[in-house]
């Protein structure tokens, strides 16, 4: 597990924090990364969400990526977790890499997800890994986001 603090926090400062877990997985074919972009914002990533109550980490991956790009994909292999602690919040993120079962299913964006303007779509991996690492964003989190998903994309390469 990779930990991250924001703006020189301490254990005792996220001690009351509440948090927020999510799935996101990596989906490649050959030298190809399905992606996720925000293009309103700017961020890409892998394919995720957060999970849902009493749901379980690889029926939330399946779910998300499935609704984020239209793939039913199934995860083979939890490869990282990572938690990013902030004032007040602290998200964990499981990384998963995962296989392609059909491109069947049924992409269905949330009305958040269609203001930002999420596309889904198969990247260089070379590419991902030079918008992770260069990308600002446009978005005042937006390099915290890109931080995460290339740690993510690196681990479970």
């Amino acid at each position: 597990m990779i930990e991250i603090y924001d703006s020189n926090l301490t254990k005792e400062d996220i001690k009351n924090n509440t948090q927020s877990v999510a799935c996101r997985g990596l989906v490649m074919q050959e030298d190809k990364v399905l992606v996720v972009h925000l293009t309103v914002t700017d961020i890409y990533g892998l394919p995720g969400g957060r999970l849902d109550t009493d749901e379980l980490l690889e029926s939330c991956l399946k779910r998300e990526v499935e609704e984020e790009t239209g793939y039913l994909v199934s995860p083979n292999k939890k490869t990282i977790t990572i938690k990013e602690h902030f004032e007040g919040e602290t998200f964990i993120t499981h990384y998963y890499n995962c296989d392609i079962v059909s491109k069947d299913g049924k992409q269905s964006l949330t009305n958040l997800e269609q203001e930002l303007g999420l596309k889904a779509f198969w990247m260089p991996l070379s590419a991902l890994v030079d918008e992770l690492s260069h990308n600002p964003t446009k978005y005042k989190f937006g390099p915290n986001i890109h931080q995460r998903e290339f740690l993510g994309l690196m681990y479970s390469l």
